[in-house]
């Protein structure tokens, strides 16, 4: 990808990279506060892409304590695949917060180096996320990963308000959607999809709650679950995977 001049990024609207080669990283740190019209997101085939935004330059160095926060306002729709390389979507980081709050869909496909989407410091900024779609990622261990010191700290609740549809697809290395002391609470999913996961023995450590949600397409059956949580159903149904 040919790099764009600064001022470019002002006025970007949509955002498209295809078949490149040579590019480790798409958006470099010191472009991330000239995203404010960013719209739409996609990075298809790029071989050896290892993250997509970079939330902190190499050479960069603060002696601030407080934390930054660096939103991509507009930004509605993420579209991320057969990036083989690719590591981060971004970094957790305790310096500089990158929020997207008005992200509603964000669709991974064959990224094979990937083994979590989000950290669950991440995910407070994402609150209007309704589809999240995650498929054919050979290495993803967890969809939401806890932080190193996560495990001294007490259970915290992580609360998805606008999320509607889930999908977790061919992910034969996946174990859970959340491997922590985390609940979660999905008051507008209403649909689910489940299919061949077939290391997943549990969906969180913490408590699910999903009021809307009536049945989990298990990719041979759809099975009604309005009266189980959600980890009695990946128990009761592991061979389904």
């Amino acid at each position: 990808m040919t790099r764009l001049p600064a001022w470019c990024f002002h006025n970007l609207i949509d955002l498209h990279v295809e078949d490149d080669e040579k590019v480790k990283c798409i958006i470099l740190s010191n472009e991330l506060l000239q995203l404010q019209k960013l719209e739409t997101f996609q990075v298809y085939r790029c071989k050896f892409v290892e993250e997509i935004f970079e939330v902190e330059g190499a050479n960069e160095r603060t002696n601030s304590e407080s934390q930054i926060v660096v939103e991509i306002p507009n930004l509605k729709q993420v579209k991320l695949r057969r990036l083989e390389s690719l590591k981060y979507i971004w970094k957790s980081n305790q310096r500089r917060v990158l929020n997207f709050p008005n992200l509603t869909t964000l669709y991974i496909r064959s990224c094979d180096s990937l083994k979590h989407v989000f950290t669950s410091s991440m995910v407070g900024g994402l609150l209007q996320l309704q589809h999240l779609h995650v498929e054919d990622c050979k290495n993803m261990e967890v969809i939401v990963k806890t932080e190193e010191d996560d495990d001294e700290v007490k259970e915290e609740k992580v609360w998805f308000p606008c999320l509607k549809s889930l999908k977790l697809s061919a992910l034969q290395s996946l174990q859970g959607f959340c491997l922590g002391k985390v609940n979660f609470s999905w008051p507008s999913l209403n649909a689910m999809k489940i299919s061949t996961c077939p290391r997943m023995k549990v969906f969180a450590n913490g408590h699910v709650a999903t009021p809307a949600l009536e049945e989990i397409d298990t990719g041979l059956r759809r099975c009604y679950v309005k009266d189980d949580d959600i980890n009695s159903f990946i128990i009761k149904n592991q061979t389904t995977w």
